[in-house]
Order: C-alpha cells, then structure tokens, then sequence
C-alpha cells in the first residue's frame, strides 16, 4: 500500500494544476478542438501544450496526450477497408479513489464483522484511439483494491470490423448483467447487488463481437472467455472457456419524432456457459458491503458444466427509476444430476434535485450522471442528490449443496457535490439462514468518491 500514496499524490497533483485553471469537468479528446486548439497561433492562455514536433500534452478539460504522425500507407485492407494514412494514438489520462467507511451490528452467532475503513478502489487509467492500419479503442487501468494491486480492464475494441459492428478482445467485463456492467463510478448503491457478485462472470479474458440491429433497438452481443487475473467482482468459478452473451433492446420512446432521453425502458436476456470435464463451479456473496464476510457461500462444486442465465429490465420516467434482474444456475453435476440455484434483486431511486438516470442506447447500460452544479454553486440548492431503495436474494441451496440464503435490504442516499466529487450513504440490513453464516446483520456505510 505504501507504493500506492505517491501514485495518488501525482494524480492529484495533476487534478489541481488542470482544475485551477478549468474547473471541474472533463470530456473526450476531441481532434478538431483541443488538438487543433492547442497547435492554432491564437490559442487561449488556459489551453497549456507541450509540443515536441509530433507529440503534445493538452491540459483542457482533462489531461489529455496526442502522439500521432502522417505515413504514406495508400489503398484499401481487408474487405475493402481504407487504411488509415497515420500511425499514433491520442487519448486521455484519468483516476478514481474511492474510501469506504463501515460500521456493523451483528448477532453474537456471526464473526468478522469488524468496523473499519478501507480503500476501496483506486484506480489510474488511460483511454484513447490508436491508429495504425485500422483506428482501435483502447483502455488500461490498474487498480488497488483493499491491499490488492490488480490489472483490471485492458483491451482493444475496432469498429466495422469483417460483418460486425464491434470487435472486442483483451481482459474486461463479459457482456453479461446490467449492474455488472455499469462502472463502479456510476451504479446507484455502494456495491453491486449480492446476486450480481455471486453469479455474473465479472471480468475475464475473451474477446465478443457485437451487432446494433438500429431498426429494432437490439444490442447482440457473443463472446468466447477463459478465467481472468484476480478480480474485484465476479463469481468464482474455475473453468476451462466460457461462452457469454447478451441480447438487449430499448424501446426509444419519441415525442415529436425526437428521442425522450428520460424516458427508458430497457429489457434484456443474458446467458453464461462454462465447461470442462473437471472444472469447479463456486458461487458466494457478501451483505453489499465489501468490508463485510461473505456470508453465502457453496464451496467448490464438482461439475462437469454450468449454466447461468439471466433477464434483466430498467425503467426511467422523469427523475424516477427502476431496475431488476434475476439469475439462475444449472450446474450440470455428472450424469443427469443437475443443481439449481438461483437469485434476484430489484431497486427504485429518485433525483430529489430532478435530474434523471443516462442511459447509454448504443451500450445498453447506464451512464454517468454529468450534474455541472456544486453545493458552492450560487444559483443552486447544493449539487444533485438522490434516494434509492433495493432488495435482493440470493439463493444457494439444493439438494445436498447448503451455500446458504442471503436477503438484504438497503436504502442509498447519494450526494452530488459536484461533478467530481460523490458521497454515498448506505444502510444494509442482511439475514443468512441455511448455510455457512446464520444471523442478522445491520450495516452503515458511507463512501467518499472522487474522480477525474
């Protein structure tokens, strides 16, 4: 961890010199205004660039880099793609610390709930466009989380690539779960709910393609992964290869012919195949609280497959919203002995200050909420903030597998203070019965996020 502080310390560093002269919000490298800005004669005095012929640093809502220069490649590449006449990359610089603080009461029959703070994420990243034959997207992170140093999403992803609209390969987060795939930045409680942790895949190592059916609003998504590094979120089975997919659609709803951007309704069907003659399937869950024991758990389950499938829906009306997914597991035990588990949750907010939720139709996940208010704001009543209510269960009982029942209650409060800066507040109460952990737990959490 001692490594960890001098790396924030040069983040934030970075963060304040930008923020005295720009504020606090940042958007996507931006090639005919920023890079062309920061090489134009008449360039303000905030836009700060350092050039070295090719290369430049651009301090401009954000810290962003450009390393990009003109070749002679000509003509066409494969299925009668132009080929990109340059060669470089341009992207952006970014970080994310998360500090949560919990405080449990517990019955005496349950242990290790122990009050504390923790770090629980810190993350540097890099995110951009790299461009040599054909343009690619790119994304690096490298995150501590508790006292773990952990390479999370690192991948490429090429547009109109062969038939399909997306190709995507690296070590990220399989096409599977609403909630598993809306960032840790942007979901509505502290953690994600406990049947996500339990039985979404989480992050692996794979590549998917993807097609945008535009007529019908369907999102099909198809991938091929093996078991990644040590993740933060995820079930935690062993298996040789899996084969993930999703299938969204959204109904996008017009008034006047345009698109409501605050009226969502979003359905969609997940499925996960893991297989190998002599993989172990394990799933388990903590009480959303990352600081708590997990209180679910199977143990390895000899299995020669498993299936998981899921739906998911979302609604969003105005400033309201409402989201749910259920999981089931059919852990295929050796002959036609087949284990059933399965688990749900559901929760609704509402921005008190009457913003409403993004959403994101060509990713069929939810955004970044981009308040541009703060509590210092004159013309304001203090940043955005917003309630939530979820309920969640998680089911790991059958036949002779006792993994234990988990239901939890939380209720969120979640304070905007500006559009870098967010406070969360959680009450969880969980009760285990049936498994390894039996007893009721209340928790109290908070978590302080800053992010750029």
């Amino acid at each position: 961890m001692k490594s960890f502080f001098p790396a924030i310390s040069f983040v934030f560093g970075i963060c304040s010199n930008a923020e005295g002269v720009h504020g606090v919000q940042h958007s996507k490298v931006d090639d005919k205004s920023a890079y062309a800005q920061a090489g134009s004669q008449s360039k303000p005095d905030s836009a700060h660039t350092t050039r070295n012929r090719d290369f430049q640093f651009v301090f401009e809502k954000g810290f962003q880099y450009r390393l990009v220069r003109d070749t002679e490649i000509d003509g066409t590449g494969l299925l009668g793609r132009e080929l990109e006449s340059r060669i470089g990359l341009k992207g952006r610089i970014g970080a994310r610390l998360q500090i949560d603080g919990a405080a449990f009461l517990s019955d005496e029959a349950l242990t290790n709930f122990d009050s504390g703070l923790e770090f629980r994420r810190g993350r540097v990243y890099t995110k951009g466009e790299l461009f040599f034959l054909l343009p690619a997207t790119y994304r690096f992170e490298l995150d501590v989380v508790a006292d773990s140093l952990i390479l999370n999403q690192n991948y490429f992803l090429l547009r109109d690539f062969l038939f399909f609209d997306v190709f995507k390969f690296g070590h990220y987060k399989a096409p599977y779960s609403l909630e598993s795939l809306t960032s840790s930045r942007d979901i509505t409680f502290m953690e994600q709910a406990a049947p996500v942790e339990a039985f979404a895949p989480g992050t692996k190592w794979g590549f998917h393609v993807e097609e945008a059916l535009e007529k019908s609003n369907i999102i099909v998504s198809l991938g091929w992964f093996a078991d990644g590094d040590q993740t933060d979120i995820g079930d935690a089975t062993q298996s040789l290869a899996r084969i993930i997919g999703r299938i969204t659609w959204n109904a996008n709803h017009r008034n006047h012919g345009n698109i409501e951007k605050d009226r969502v309704t979003h359905v969609g069907l997940n499925l996960a195949y893991a297989f190998s003659g002599d993989s172990e399937v394990r799933y388990r869950a903590r009480p959303e609280s990352h600081l708590a024991p997990r209180m679910v758990d199977t143990g390895a389950i000899s299995a020669e497959n498993s299936v998981v499938v899921g739906g998911e829906f979302a609604l969003t009306r105005g400033s309201t919203y409402l989201q749910g997914e259920y999981f089931h597991s059919f852990v295929g035990a050796g002959g036609e002995n087949t284990i059933g588990l399965n688990g749900a949750y559901i929760y609704g907010g509402w921005f008190l200050t009457g913003e409403n939720r993004p959403y994101e139709p060509d990713r069929g996940i939810f955004g970044q909420l981009k308040s541009q208010d703060s509590f210092l704001a004159k013309t304001r009543r203090g940043g955005a903030w917003e309630v939530a209510a979820r309920l969640s269960y998680v089911d790991l009982n059958d036949q002779h597998i006792r993994g234990g029942r988990l239901f939890d209650f939380t209720v969120g409060i979640n304070a905007y203070v500006n559009p870098r800066v967010l406070v969360k507040f959680n009450y969880v109460h969980a009760r285990a019965r049936d498994g390894p952990s039996s007893g009721n737990v209340s928790i109290f959490q908070t978590r302080v996020q800053w992010y750029f």
